[in-house]
C-alpha cells in the first residue's frame, strides 16, 4: 500500500511485523492508496479500520474507491476519532490478500471545551 503522505517505518511489538505510521494535521485530508496485482484481474476490495469494515458511502470517505487495481481510501477532515490502524483486503476466486496495517495519527486540533450555562429562575 502506498501513502499520499510520507510514512515512517515503525516496528510493532503486537504482531512482530512492520507498521507504517503517517501523521496528519487535524481537519486535513489523507489518502491511502493500494496497488493490487491479481489473476484473474477482478477482485472484491474492502477497507478496514482495525477489524471494522468501512462504509465508503459515508461522506467522510468521499473520493474513496474500491476499484480492483488501485483502491483509494480518502478520509476528509480527519479528527482524533480517526486515529487507528487501517488496511485493505482483496479477494478473488483463488484466495485473498491483506495489506500490512498503516497507523494514522492525527496531530493538533482543537481542545474540546464544553460550556454549560444554568439560569436560576425563582418562582413565587
Amino acid at each position: 500500500m502506498s501513502l499520499a503522505t510520507d510514512p515512517q517505518m515503525q516496528t510493532s511489538s503486537e504482531d512482530n511485523g512492520a507498521t507504517y505510521v503517517t501523521k496528519v494535521e487535524y481537519h486535513q485530508c489523507v489518502e491511502f492508496k493500494a496497488t493490487i496485482r491479481s489473476y484473474p484481474k477482478h477482485c472484491d476490495v474492502i477497507w478496514k479500520k482495525g477489524s471494522t469494515i468501512l462504509n465508503l458511502n459515508d461522506t467522510r470517505y468521499k473520493g474513496s474507491s474500491v476499484e480492483s487495481r488501485n483502491p483509494i481510501l480518502r478520509i476528509n477532515m480527519v479528527t482524533k476519532e480517526d486515529n487507528g490502524l487501517y488496511r485493505v483486503e482483496a479477494r478473488n476466486i483463488h484466495g485473498d490478500g491483506i495489506s500490512q496495517f498503516v497507523a494514522l495519527e492525527v496531530i493538533g486540533g482543537k481542545n474540546r471545551l464544553f460550556k454549560m450555562t444554568f439560569v436560576l429562575i425563582k418562582i413565587h
